[in-house]
């Protein structure tokens, strides 16, 4: 009886969390066609360290790993501000797509960085011929924070959670109850 009440509150808790997991990551990527790595070079006097100030008509790249907790971090609060609506960012996971993952390397390459000191959360932006990057995701959200604002907490569900809630107190009290009615 022990084993049946410990598996279904086991139950209980992986549904309630995979549901709760499913409302703070859902986000929405937009393509762009035109991308540094479909260039011949990329004239590295045109190279800035200085961030591009953020427009509509810049161009995005984001390079990003499913599972990254820095990325996570900045696709939530782009979620939060609508960025990929108000944007054109051409979203790129690179852990699990080796296409991906070689055109950040190009990319590195050709902004004349070391790809051993590089990592996701990186971007790249280009307004016209200028380049510039930004790596970190700190970093990334400095950049947008000035024109999309602060980061916005994601609602949650109050409904589903109050009713996992419930099914965790009920169900283990009437599994007791119907086992000690057996004995």
């Amino acid at each position: 009886m022990k084993k049946l009440l410990m598996t279904i509150v086991l139950l209980s808790l992986s549904v309630a969390s995979t549901f709760a997991e499913s409302q703070e990551t859902n986000a929405v990527t937009t393509k762009t066609e035109t991308n540094i790595t479909t260039e011949a070079a990329v004239d590295t006097s045109l190279i800035t360290h200085d961030s591009i100030p953020v427009s509509v008509d810049n161009e995005y790249i984001f390079y990003h790993g499913d599972g990254c907790p820095a990325c996570a971090q900045v696709k939530q609060y782009f979620k939060s501000t609508n960025a990929e609506e108000k944007y054109k960012i051409d979203s790129r996971e690179v852990w699990k797509s080796r296409e991906n993952a070689a055109l950040m390397s190009m990319d590195i390459k050709k902004l004349g960085l070391d790809p051993s000191t590089i990592w996701v959360p990186f971007f790249i932006v280009k307004n016209g011929d200028k380049v510039s990057y930004i790596s970190g995701s700190n970093k990334v959200i400095e950049h947008f924070y000035p024109t999309l604002g602060e980061y916005v907490a994601p609602k949650r569900n109050s409904l589903a959670i109050i009713i996992v809630g419930l099914l965790l107190i009920i169900l283990p009290i009437a599994f007791m109850s119907f086992g000690s009615k057996n004995k």
